[in-house]
């Protein structure tokens, strides 16, 4: 399968494209559905090794046709997105896409690229409750509605997240800030433990950087733990 879709990129005509200027696009209202594309989203989930290739391939082709960048973005997101299924699995694939985004052995240019996608994409992999669509039949779908609770396996994904949030504060303070906030406002009562015991974590990331984290961060995050 990756053959024939890498057969497929190499006839591709290249565009321009500079990481250093690219902005995720917006991935709400994509229509499109390349066959090609389809077929290697299929394989994000498959074994470690096909999974990671078929990532690689798909950072491949932003690069060799940005303008496909918010198709290809809108099947990353789909697939490694929780689904009900994904705490029976421990999380494995979201696991092994933040492993992906986070690895050093991306050349630079992929690098950059997998920064700016691992702040898009993290804020979604804070909140609690979700929807899952499932097709039944050509004009009818499901919707499953689910919530996550707090499971070593849970808890373990979102130090890993949060770790490689605060590693980026340096390159990417504003939004790293930005991507933090969003974690601090998907707090509720029910969730207080979570927080609770990833207090020492982001305590030990204010102290290194207390001169350049918001003020009103601070004061927040504070607040919901004496909540």
């Amino acid at each position: 399968m990756l053959d024939f879709i890498n057969k497929w990129s190499d006839s591709l005509e290249p565009e321009e494209f500079d990481v250093e200027e690219f902005e995720i696009p917006s991935i709400r209202n994509i229509y499109e559905n390349t066959v090609h594309i389809k077929l290697l989203s299929d394989l994000y989930r498959s074994k470690p090794n096909i999974a990671h290739d078929a990532l690689n391939l798909s950072f491949d082709l932003i690069f060799i046709q940005p303008s496909k960048a918010p198709e290809i973005i809108e099947v990353i997101n789909d697939k490694f997105s929780f689904k009900r299924i994904d705490k029976e699995y421990d999380f494995e694939f979201q696991n092994r896409f933040i492993d992906f985004l986070s690895s050093n052995n991306l050349n630079l240019e992929k690098r950059k690229l997998a920064e700016k996608l691992f702040l898009f994409f993290i804020p979604q992999l804070f909140e609690w409750n979700f929807t899952e669509n499932e097709m039944i039949s050509k004009k009818r779908m499901l919707l499953h509605r689910f919530e996550l609770f707090e499971t070593d396996s849970l808890l373990k994904l979102r130090k890993k997240i949060l770790e490689r949030l605060f590693e980026l504060h340096d390159l990417y303070p504003t939004s790293v800030e930005n991507v933090f906030e969003e974690y601090i406002n998907k707090f509720y009562e029910e969730k207080k433990e979570v927080y609770n015991k990833e207090q020492k974590l982001v305590y030990n990331f204010f102290q290194k950087n207390s001169i350049l984290i918001s003020i009103n961060i601070h004061r927040l995050f504070i607040h919901i733990l004496k909540s």
